[in-house]
């Protein structure tokens, strides 16, 4: 296969990754932990930790899917526009 062809089955084939909305694409997030009062001290307080992401894993990224269908994009369907939102098979074909 020509070197054209593998450049276009590799965009085709790589998932388009957008930021993670969860952590702001830092791959973990603060939490608020309640610390209850106990025998040697006399009231409660909030302490904070650091939790790894649920939705990226801690990678701080996810793929981006397609509104219409579900359907992963892949760099191939924003090659020439990369502010589009839908997938190359959700779009009305041009006449």
């Amino acid at each position: 296969m020509s070197k054209i062809g593998l450049y276009v089955l590799d965009l085709m084939s790589k998932p388009l990754m957008i930021e993670c909305p969860e952590c702001g694409g830092d791959g973990e997030y603060e939490v608020d932990v309640p610390m209850p009062h106990n025998a040697g001290r006399d009231v409660g307080y909030l302490d904070s930790r650091w939790k790894t992401c649920d939705q990226c894993g801690g990678e701080g990224e996810i793929e981006k899917t397609c509104p219409e269908c579900g359907e992963m994009m892949t760099e191939w369907d924003t090659k020439y526009d990369p502010e589009e939102t839908i997938c190359s098979d959700c779009k009305e074909p041009v006449i």
